[in-house]
């Protein structure tokens, strides 16, 4: 590791993680949306496609950008004759995010006014949308991504924070005027603990150019895991084709039969993972297929089975 204060300073990698976003958006999901295990996706460490159902929040108002707080709330205990607390609890841990919109658009007039408008209908003729606000604002959950990009090409860094249950505690102030600025959409949520997986925050790290500095980051790759849990049974004289799939690792994957052996007629593929061809016999085949990573060290296996029936 280098120890020189000026050669710490030239470093490419530090450079690299000295993060200021060229990107950023705001992504909202209903609660009936399965929250986010990752962002990113494939060799290449591309963002994955959000799920069905997301909508964006449009542009964002770059002076104010996007704020990420924590508000910590401790309690002390003091005894008779220490000049320190001999005991401290933490009895508050609320995260935050303050963004503020540019678009008039339904998602962030929902957000800001505390509405559901998603069956609202417009004025068949003039278009118009008009409602009232309701007396008593009900408080609405709802998923929140935040999601920004750092560097570019092959350097891109991706931070992602998405909030489980988040809640609008505070709407900021609307100004109505003709000079400088125009009608934006301030909004400050919390993160509430989603019931359902008993977490309020996920965070995020990724994209090419984390998966590359990832080790002068401080974190260690994860190994190889074969993630095909279980395959589809066959039948004599008609085709079989079936890929097994495999997370972690870097490079050229290479798939063999560990022991057993699989049902006559069917071969796999070592390059691909994909188990092929047509049985010629019926019955029950039980074996262990084995993948290796040109990068990362070891190997993994999965025991499976295919039942080829007559």
């Amino acid at each position: 590791m280098v120890s020189d204060i000026g050669q710490l300073e030239v470093s490419r990698h530090q450079r690299e993680l000295i993060l200021k976003p060229n990107r950023a958006h705001i992504y909202g999901m209903g609660m009936d949306i399965d929250p986010i295990e990752s962002i990113t996706e494939g060799s290449n460490s591309l963002l994955a496609e959000l799920p069905e159902g997301a909508w964006d929040f449009g542009l964002l108002l770059k002076d104010d950008a996007i704020t990420l707080t924590r508000e910590l709330e401790k309690s002390d205990i003091s005894a008779i004759g220490y000049s320190n607390p001999v005991r401290s609890d933490f009895i508050s841990d609320i995260a935050g995010l303050q963004f503020t919109g540019l678009e008039a658009n339904r998602y962030n007039i929902e957000n800001n006014l505390g509405v559901d408008l998603s069956q609202m209908l417009a004025d068949p003729e003039t278009g118009e949308i008009a409602f009232d606000q309701p007396a008593i604002t009900a408080i609405r959950q709802q998923r929140y991504l935040a999601l920004s990009q750092f560097n570019t090409g092959e350097d891109r860094i991706f931070l992602g924070r998405l909030f489980y249950a988040g809640e609008v505690s505070e709407m900021g102030e609307q100004t109505l005027s003709d000079g400088e600025g125009s009608l934006t959409w301030p909004t400050t949520v919390n993160a509430m603990v989603d019931t359902d997986h008993g977490v309020a925050v996920r965070h995020y790290f990724g994209g090419p150019g984390w998966n590359r500095v990832l080790e002068d980051a401080g974190f260690k790759r994860g190994g190889l895991t074969i993630t095909t849990a279980s395959l589809p049974g066959g039948t004599v004289s008609s085709a079989y084709s079936q890929t097994l799939t495999v997370t972690g690792g870097t490079g050229t994957k290479t798939w063999t039969v560990a022991t057993g052996t699989l049902p006559a007629g069917l071969t796999l593929a070592a390059s691909t993972g994909v188990i092929s061809g047509t049985p010629t016999a019926a019955g029950t085949s039980n074996f262990t297929v084995q993948v290796v990573d040109s990068v990362t060290p070891g190997s993994v296996q999965k025991p499976l089975s295919i039942v080829v029936a007559a």
